[in-house]
């Protein structure tokens, strides 16, 4: 099935049009509704296309019996005996979506979100996001990605620990919805050398579908390099304030500055990369003229003498006969008087 033309909250999204560029404000308000209100506000002075959430409760992600102790690494089980716990302290409230996506469109931004079940991306369909992202730990989660595919909302499709065949297989399951996929890699922060940035050709390719980045990393380095390489939207996580004590996703997420950087440069590679047609801007057309190099006589010679070898020099400017055509200039008769380097054309000669 042909799939429709991608638009997200009016923007128009593929090869042709400006690089999407998504802030993932994830968890990183911590369920402070007024904190995810300023970094929708910071997002979009920032220059986003849109803000991304994660909508949840702490069971639709992991056993209510998984100690907050597997996870070591986020310091957390001196406050929370299980993950979920956790999880839930994070979250946004149900009721606060409808003013959230009032408030990312004030700012003329699109709200994104990834559910983590199929009662709550139920849910998001029914406040209205204007796209709907499945996270790269549900790329082989059948039956949410079969429920979301019926809603015919704009899907972001994440490919983090993904092979070939489960990306191929998800995609065949949302036939027909309008959709991006992301390459990812589900390192938590991506360093370079594991970033492997030549999947986005090759997902592109193989899938024949427009491709983003979705980052984990903490440089811009990386997206520039992907935005070179086709990727038409850029996932970045987003904090303000990258030294957050309460450890939730700060760690490997850009601060303000950053992301306005971020911004910029994407747009400036996005754009300096034109298209493979072989163009010349009104600047390069000029330069030519000043810049190349024109046949000369390196003498005054008089109108019916006839041209030698001796007599011909290439100098700037690029405004007469190239020098590719010298042979052909000996032994013609000028037709008219000509002054020293003063560029020879077609009709000074007999």
């Amino acid at each position: 099935m042909k799939r429709k033309e991608i638009k997200i909250y009016g923007k128009k999204i593929g090869p042709n049009e400006p690089c999407f560029i998504l802030s993932e404000i994830g968890n990183n308000h911590g369920g402070d509704v007024s904190l995810a209100k300023k970094m929708i506000q910071v997002s979009a002075e920032c220059g986003c296309d849109g803000v991304k959430f994660q909508t949840f409760h702490g069971t639709d992600i992991i056993s209510p019996f998984e100690l907050s102790k597997t996870y070591p690494e986020w310091n957390i089980s001196n406050r929370y005996r299980h993950w979920y716990q956790f999880l839930d302290s994070i979250a946004l409230p149900y009721e606060r979506y409808p003013d959230l996506i009032k408030y990312a469109h004030k700012f003329n931004v699109s709200f994104i979100s990834t559910p983590t079940s199929i009662e709550n991306a139920e849910f998001l369909n029914s406040v209205g996001v204007d796209a709907i992202k499945i996270a790269s730990m549900d790329l082989t989660n059948l039956p949410m990605i079969k429920h979301i595919a019926e809603f015919e909302k704009p899907v972001i499709l994440s490919t983090g620990m993904g092979t070939l065949e489960e990306i191929e297989e998800a995609i065949s399951w949302l036939d027909g919805v309008p959709l991006v996929l992301l390459h990812c890699v589900s390192n938590y922060p991506l360093k370079p050398q594991d970033a492997n940035l030549l999947n986005i050709v090759e997902l592109r390719e193989r899938f024949d579908l427009p491709v983003g980045f979705s980052d984990h990393s903490l440089n811009l380095e990386l997206d520039i390099s992907a935005v070179a390489l086709g990727a038409i939207m850029i996932e970045k996580h987003f904090t303000l304030n990258r030294n957050n004590p309460v450890k939730i996703e700060h760690h490997f997420s850009i601060e303000p500055v950053e992301l306005k950087e971020l911004v910029k440069a994407v747009n400036t590679v996005k754009q300096a990369l034109g298209s493979k047609e072989r163009t010349f801007s009104s600047e390069e057309r000029e330069n030519a003229k000043r810049f190349r190099r024109s046949l000369m006589l390196n003498k005054d010679i008089k109108a019916g003498n006839t041209i030698e070898e001796k007599d011909v020099v290439w100098l700037r400017p690029g405004t007469g006969i190239q020098p590719k055509h010298y042979k052909e200039m000996i032994g013609k008769r000028l037709l008219k008087d000509k002054n020293a380097y003063d560029p020879l054309q077609w009709d000074d000669f007999i």
